[in-house]
């Protein structure tokens, strides 16, 4: 991802190989790479798409050096708060270091960064993770050596000696397909956690690790359903009309679903931008997207996913994503080309099923358990506490946006940002400190969500369905559109017409086409694969035979097999790109 990288002058590091991994941060011509500043105690650097941010870096002020890879967008506010007069937010974060307020400044920021200040006098080094920890930067800290990264990939090239496989990740990684807690593929390099600033005094050799905001400090609201209803309405439109500007080329990618349709709802110029829509043709995704886009009047692409064309840049993919994200999830690898020329700045209906709409509400105003951690993640709990102060608050969903959220859901975010940047207007401050303020039950089954569509929404809503269900939000009699609706289905019932195609991949299928089940055989197949020196697992026999055999649909579980392979080839025997035409 577009980011940064840094390290202490230790004998771990190699000097020579740090342009080799701020090289490894670049996937495109329009990249901009940043001075490479270097003293007696620290080399960093910057590469990024010039789109969002800080335009050139590190910053300097106060004796500080700052280097932020993101975007915040509440900078006039923070001036009013903090009595700061600066409109950019690198030279805030040093007047809050400089007036012993980093932390409480932190804490009120808005918006996805990475950042670290560097104090030249004491030679202090401070990492700073955004408040939910979705602009990643990984960190590797032993006997006085520090380095930072925005991709893990990095640490391959800066440290000398070859990082060592975290052995343990193996079975996370192929039951869920991503990560979970701190943890990565490299034994000696975590994942930021999110709200936490790391100190580092490379003279004294000394550290510290603090958390600048919990959940914990989230105000319960007192506030009657009808009033929220209208109160999250006003906070989305604010949110949607922070992170669009008219001189930015702004794009939507949009499904079948609820959240990107809400943010097109809330544009005030939609027809300005345009939409996207990939999956395989006539499926109910595709068609409901452009039934939308055309009610918008919104110019929209069709990108089509088949047998032949939706494994095209995954390989890339998982070398985008450190390996870390299952290429099963890779939807739209092979379209970022062309989504980049339609658009610089992507809208993103990130999350909103989980937190607005409620959609992993188990236990009503509980705080989360061992019990429902270990359903959803299962082995994966084990590294990810749900015992941490962090998640104190009444409410289940803190640990699931911490956990899957930042680990899996935000991956395809990562690579997709590659080269197009992404917003995400339901992951805001102000909409999530309101949410989960409100008791569970406003929220569960998506009650409030509906409400609100309903009532301030209907246009895009209340005659065309969404891919969870047949009846269109807010349609006032159900019973009535079924009927319609099983008038509608005669001629599919009298196999006149096709039925409608709900999926928009059809993986298992795709899986075991002659020429990339020939390819999974050889790539998995523990003779000659990589991964059998991590495991002794024969993931031949486990997935790939009976998925093969067409009994099961072990796709999923195929394709994180692949996704780990392919990663160690690429780590250890620099395979950067691994295509199966080449490799049958």
């Amino acid at each position: 991802m577009p980011g940064l990288v840094g390290h202490s002058k230790n004998d771990v590091f190699s000097l020579q190989s740090f342009s080799t991994a701020l090289d490894n941060l670049i996937y495109d011509e329009s990249y901009k790479k940043d001075e490479v500043y270097q003293d007696e105690y620290i080399i960093a650097s910057r590469a990024h798409l010039n789109i969002i941010g800080e335009k050139e870096s590190p910053f300097r002020s106060n004796n500080c050096l700052v280097w932020v890879e993101g975007e915040v967008y509440n900078l006039e506010e923070l001036s009013i708060r903090f009595n700061f007069s600066y409109s950019d937010f690198a030279h805030t974060l040093t007047e809050a270091f400089i007036s012993n307020n980093l932390a409480d400044f932190c804490s009120h920021v808005n918006g996805y960064f990475s950042a670290v200040l560097y104090h030249v006098p004491t030679s202090e080094i401070i990492i700073i993770s955004d408040r939910y920890g979705l602009k990643p930067v990984y960190i590797y800290n032993n006997a006085g050596a520090l380095a930072w990264a925005s991709e893990l990939k990095c640490f391959k090239y800066i440290l000398k000696k070859a990082p060592d496989i975290d052995q343990e990740m193996v079975d996370v990684f192929l039951e869920l397909g991503y990560l979970t807690g701190s943890r990565t593929w490299f034994q000696d390099v975590h994942l930021a956690d999110a709200a936490t600033l790391y100190r580092y005094n490379l003279q004294s050799n000394t550290s510290s690790v603090q958390r600048y905001w919990t959940w914990s400090k989230i105000t319960p609201q007192k506030i009657h359903f009808d009033e929220a209803v209208d109160k999250l309405h006003f906070l989305l439109t604010k949110s949607v009309n922070e992170k669009t500007n008219r001189e930015e080329n702004i794009g939507l990618t949009l499904s079948g679903g609820t959240d990107s349709r809400v943010i097109l709802s809330l544009l005030e110029s939609p027809c300005s931008v345009e939409t996207l829509t990939w999956g395989v043709p006539d499926s109910v995704d595709v068609l409901l997207a452009k039934k939308v886009a055309k009610k918008k009047g919104c110019k929209h692409s069709f990108l089509e996913l088949n047998s032949n064309s939706w494994y095209s840049e995954r390989e890339t993919g998982v070398w985008k994503t450190d390996g870390m994200f299952n290429l099963m999830h890779m939807h739209s690898s092979g379209f970022h080309g062309f989504i980049k020329k339609i658009c610089d700045i992507n809208l993103n209906g990130f999350s909103g099923d989980l937190n607005v709409g409620g959609g992993w509400i188990t236990q009503y105003n509980s705080r989360i358990t061992q019990e429902v951690a270990f359903k959803k993640l299962g082995v994966g709990v084990k590294f990810a506490p749900f015992t941490d102060s962090f998640y104190d608050i009444e409410h289940e969903d803190p640990y699931f946006l911490d956990t899957r959220v930042r680990r899996f859901t935000n991956s395809g975010s990562i690579e997709h940002a590659k080269l197009v940047e992404q917003r995400k207007p339901f992951y805001d401050n102000n909409i999530m400190e309101f949410i989960y303020g409100l008791p569970d039950e406003y929220r569960a089954n998506s009650r409030l969500y509906i409400a609100c569509i309903t009532k301030h929404l209907p246009e895009l809503f209340r005659d065309i369905h969404t891919t969870h269900g047949i009846v269109p939000i807010g349609q006032k009699n159900d019973l009535i559109f079924k009927i319609k609706r099983k008038i509608k289905n005669i001629p599919i019932k009298l196999k006149l017409q096709t039925e409608p195609v709900w999926k928009y991949h059809n993986y298992a299928a795709w899986l075991r086409e002659p020429e990339f089940s020939t390819f999974l055989l050889k790539m998995l197949n523990p003779e000659t694969a990589v991964y059998p020196s991590f495991t002794d697992r024969d993931l031949l026999k486990e997935y790939v035979e009976p998925h093969l055999r067409g009994k099961q649909d072990l796709s999923e579980k195929v394709l994180a097999a692949l996704t780990m392979e392919l990663w160690f080839r690429q780590i250890f025997i620099s395979e950067s790109v691994i295509n199966f035409r080449t490799h049958n």
